[in-house]
């Protein structure tokens, strides 16, 4: 169920949300809380926002949630606390919804004397098990398919990833919404020219390169771009810059890169600040993001909002935040993924047209739209 609302919402709602992420991730699910919760706040200045966390991290991209003008901050225990016996403090505060933003609500949520919504982002833990060991896949089943039997609403942040949830727990379908993340609004804001010449100073990039962004693990699939790199004649191939981290993966992409020769043509630039994201996209020809599996991608959608081609898997969610405007691969065919890149190389970023087009397709992931739909979630239980 999609909730297409463009007043904004009458009610004076008050929101309670599980932080963690918010206040100590700093990828994906750290993300998109940060970004649901400030475009909340920002479209509907009116709404009530409490945050339930164990103490928070004061950095640059958590600061704004430490303004008492905006947030109410409740700093409380550990992981029982959070996992048990946050409803005492959650009740003190009283909000109309509690939203559990990462796959769990409190297992203690019929003490609760609010509703409740989680947000399940994808269903890898089922999908694809070995990629965690198996403590963390049994606590993670155990918190996902409580909160989905528990939560009032759930939202899904695809229709892909709705899918696994009716699939995996037999859920009813009319208990879902799904409600699209958006990325940070930096994305779609002109590059400024000084972020620009900074990334230049500190990585010196080629003239043209490919670029990944994302963790260094198996599902994300960087083996086998690195792999299609290989397969081109040297004479063909463009550098790839590697913005991400992880040990294990990383270390076997780096043995191949040795030894097939492959230095000159990858490069691994870390962690790269986030404010320095768009310039990093802006520079590069296109982003090749051939994932084995997403609850949706956001790579994908910062790429588009910058205007830069975008390489992807035609499989899970990522045709949904593709569109009709990234070009599509077989995940597991290194020659679809070299055929891919030879044919950016070949056209470059496009017609202003194209770029437009990138952009004007991304609008349906703009932060007013997903935060009406998300306040109909939370008007649709009030």
């Amino acid at each position: 169920m999609y909730f297409h609302s463009s007043r904004k919402t009458q009610l004076l709602v008050h929101i309670g949300f599980d932080a963690k992420r918010l206040f100590h991730n700093f990828t994906g699910l750290g993300n998109y809380s940060r970004t649901l919760v400030a475009n909340l706040k920002q479209y509907y200045p009116e709404t009530r926002i409490s945050l339930f966390t164990p103490k928070g991290k004061r950095l640059p991209r958590t600061e704004s949630f430490f303004d008492s003008t905006k947030y109410q901050l409740y700093e409380g225990g550990g992981a029982a606390w959070r996992t048990w016996s946050v409803y005492k403090d959650v009740n003190k505060y009283r909000p109309d919804v509690f939203h559990g933003l990462s796959h769990q609500i409190p297992f203690s949520s019929d003490k609760l004397e609010c509703k409740t919504v989680v947000t399940v982002h994808d269903m890898i833990h089922r999908i694809r098990p070995k990629d965690f060991p198996s403590l963390d896949r049994m606590i993670y089943e155990r918190k996902c398919k409580y909160a989905c039997a528990n939560s009032d609403r759930i939202i899904a942040i695809s229709e892909s990833t709705k899918r696994d949830i009716i699939k995996f727990y037999k859920t009813p379908e009319d208990k879902i919404d799904v409600v699209y993340q958006s990325c940070d609004p930096q994305f779609a804001n002109p590059v400024p020219q000084e972020d620009i010449d900074e990334v230049h100073a500190l990585f010196s990039l080629p003239e043209t390169y490919f670029l990944y962004v994302g963790s260094l693990v198996p599902r994300k699939n960087l083996l086998r771009i690195v792999e299609a790199i290989h397969s081109m004649p040297e004479a063909d191939r463009m550098p790839l810059l590697v913005v991400g981290s992880g040990r294990k993966y990383m270390g076997r992409v780096v043995r191949y890169i040795q030894k097939n020769k492959l230095g000159p043509w990858v490069e691994f630039l870390g962690d790269l600040p986030f404010r320095l994201f768009p310039a990093i996209y802006h520079e590069a020809l296109g982003l090749v993001y051939p994932s084995l599996y997403e609850g949706f991608g956001l790579p994908v959608i910062e790429a588009l909002s910058v205007g830069i081609p975008v390489i992807t898997a035609n499989s899970s969610s990522l045709p949904e935040a593709g569109g009709d405007v990234s070009k599509y691969v077989d995940a597991c065919s290194v020659d679809e993924i070299k055929s891919a890149m030879l044919q950016v190389r070949s056209d470059g970023k496009g017609s202003e047209e194209c770029v437009a087009a990138r952009k004007a397709h991304v609008q349906k992931f703009a932060p007013d739209s997903t935060a009406s739909q998300l306040i109909g979630v939370y008007e649709s239980l009030l």
